[in-house]
C-alpha cells in the first residue's frame, strides 16, 4: 500500500483507484464535498483532510452528483442525531461500525462512548490507521462481510455497555441474501441490542445501476419498494421492534411521510 501521506507533484506518480476502495471513498467525497460548500450544514474537517490524502495518491477518483451527495448527508445527519441521543441517556454505549469505511463520524461528534469499533476490510482500516493514531476508545476488527458474519459468539462487551451496531450504507452494497444474513446473525450475538441502518429503495437501486454502468464498476445494489417491505425483510422470530427514523431524499433534507414514493432511502433502528 502507498503511503497516504506522500504529496502528489504529478499524475505520473498517481495510482488507480482500486475497486474495494471506490463506495468507501464516495461517501468521504460527499462528507468533504458538503463541508466545502459556503452554506454546508455539516462541517467535517477530519473528513476533508482524509480526502484530500486519498486524492494525493489515487486517481480514478469519480466525480458525483449532487443529489448522491445530498442523500449522503442526510442519512449522516440523521444517525448522528439517533446516536446523540442514545448517548444522552448517560448510559455506556459501545458502538460497532459495520462496513465503516472511511467514516468520521468518531471524530465530527466526538461522543462520550465506552467504546467505538470499526469493521471492515483490513485493506480499509490500514489506510485508516494511516490517516491517524487510533484513541483510546477505538478498536479494529478486520472482516470482508461480503463473505458472511463469521462471529457465532456474544458479542464482546467488557463495559457491560448497551450496543448499538451501525450499518450505514452497507446492506445494500452486500448482496440480498447476504444482507439477510448479517441481520440474523446480529440477533443472535446481541439480542435486545440497536441496529441503526439504512437501505435504499428500487428507485435509488435503479440510480445506483446507472452510475455502476458509467464507472464500469459492478455495484451490487437492492432495493425495497416500502417500509413495510423492509419490516418484513428484517424481522427474525425474535425482533422486538423495528422503527423507521426518516426517508432520504435526493433532495437536501427529510421526506414527508406523504411524499415516500420520492424517497430515495430509509434510515431505520432495529431492536434485536
Amino acid at each position: 500500500m502507498q503511503s497516504i501521506s506522500k504529496t502528489n507533484t504529478g499524475d505520473s506518480e498517481l495510482h488507480p483507484l482500486p475497486k474495494s476502495l471506490l463506495l468507501p471513498v464516495l461517501s468521504l467525497m460527499a462528507h468533504a464535498a458538503e463541508h466545502r460548500r459556503p452554506q454546508g450544514i455539516l462541517r467535517d474537517f477530519t473528513a476533508q483532510a482524509w480526502f484530500e490524502a486519498l486524492a494525493s495518491v489515487y486517481s480514478g477518483i469519480p466525480n458525483m452528483e449532487p443529489e448522491l451527495i445530498n442523500g449522503i448527508i442526510t442519512r449522516s445527519i440523521i444517525i448522528d442525531y439517533i446516536l446523540l441521543d442514545y448517548i444522552n441517556t448517560n448510559k455506556p454505549i459501545l458502538v460497532t461500525d459495520l462496513g465503516c469505511g472511511f467514516s468520521t463520524r468518531l471524530y465530527r461528534l466526538k461522543p462520550m462512548v465506552a467504546g467505538w469499533v470499526h469493521m471492515d476490510l483490513a485493506k480499509v482500516l490500514r489506510i485508516r490507521r494511516s490517516f491517524q493514531p487510533l484513541a483510546e476508545i477505538e478498536n479494529l476488527i478486520a472482516c470482508d462481510l461480503s463473505r458472511g458474519f463469521k462471529h457465532t459468539e456474544a458479542w464482546p462487551n467488557p463495559f457491560n455497555a448497551e450496543l448499538v451496531f451501525i450499518a450505514e450504507g452497507l446492506l445494500n452494497h452486500l448482496d440480498r441474501d447476504e444482507a439477510r444474513d448479517l441481520t440474523q446473525s446480529l440477533c443472535k450475538i446481541a439480542p435486545g441490542q440497536r441496529l441503526i441502518g439504512t437501505v435504499m429503495t428500487a428507485r435509488a437501486a435503479d440510480g445506483l445501476q446507472t452510475l455502476s454502468e458509467a464507472l464500469g464498476t459492478p455495484l451490487p445494489a437492492w432495493g425495497v419498494e416500502s417500509y413495510s417491505e423492509l419490516v418484513k425483510w428484517l424481522k427474525p422470530a425474535h425482533m422486538e421492534r423495528c422503527s423507521l427514523l426518516g426517508k432520504v431524499s435526493s433532495r437536501l433534507g427529510l421526506v414527508r411521510p406523504a411524499d415516500s414514493d420520492e424517497a430515495s432511502g430509509l434510515v431505520f433502528e432495529a431492536k434485536l
